[in-house]
């Protein structure tokens, strides 16, 4: 385990443990049959993944930070199983040089749920949840709408924060000519302003949208 992120195994581990426990108790109960080892393998494999050389930004910092950003809507949540489910699973691929990684990490979700022994009605929904993280596909579902507000919630973040991010990017991207980096990076960031509102639901547009906004427009400026 990557020594920088220890912080973040603890809490993933704990918060794992406790979705483990809510399937165990409200939803599923075959996920238990398979036993503590299969569930610890795939919390493991999981992490390990998130902590790639590759990553900067899509750690396992950015796996946690989406279940904190979802725990301040959990209740408004349709359901909350497959939303945290498929928000752990929404990067499990992620290679920046690649085009399919959300087809990949769907690929990988249903590997993952198959080796605990998840019910097939979770497995749709969560697929779903990663699907729309590709930020082309319309979510259709208010659980959709918040992965897609989650996954996004960067932006209205602090500039200190948002800068932060986008240092994290261009690193993932450092393969990438700089000038192409610069216009297809700019062209992306210009393609969430353009929309109606950066984000789909009401409580995430009230909190982020404003902040978001600006640190969008200052970053294109940066990159033009």
């Amino acid at each position: 385990m990557p020594p920088q992120y220890l912080a973040e195994f603890k809490e993933l581990h704990f918060r794992w443990d406790s979705l483990m426990r809510e399937l165990k108790e409200g939803l599923c109960y075959d996920a238990f049959s398979t036993g503590y080892s299969a569930r610890e393998e795939v919390f493991l494999d999981l992490f390990k993944s998130y902590s790639e050389s590759q990553r900067s930004y899509h750690t396992p910092t950015h796996w946690l930070n989406c279940w904190k950003e979802l725990d301040t809507v959990l209740p408004l949540v349709e359901n909350p199983f497959a939303l945290k489910w498929g928000l752990a699973e929404h990067d499990s691929v992620y290679f920046p040089e690649r085009k399919d990684n959300e087809e990949k990490s769907v690929e990988q979700l249903v590997k993952d749920s198959v080796r605990i022994k998840l019910p097939q009605d979770l497995i749709l929904a969560s697929k779903k949840i990663v699907q729309v993280t590709d930020h082309k596909t319309r979510p259709l579902t208010l659980d959709e709408c918040f992965a897609v507000d989650i996954d996004l919630s960067i932006f209205g973040k602090s500039e200190e924060v948002f800068d932060t991010y986008e240092v994290g990017i261009k690193k993932e991207y450092s393969f990438v000519e700089e000038q192409a980096f610069r216009s297809g990076r700019a062209k992306v960031l210009k393609s969430f302003l353009e929309r109606k509102s950066v984000y789909y639901t009401p409580i995430f547009r009230e909190k982020y949208e404003v902040a978001a906004r600006k640190n969008l427009e200052r970053s294109i400026q940066k990159l033009t």
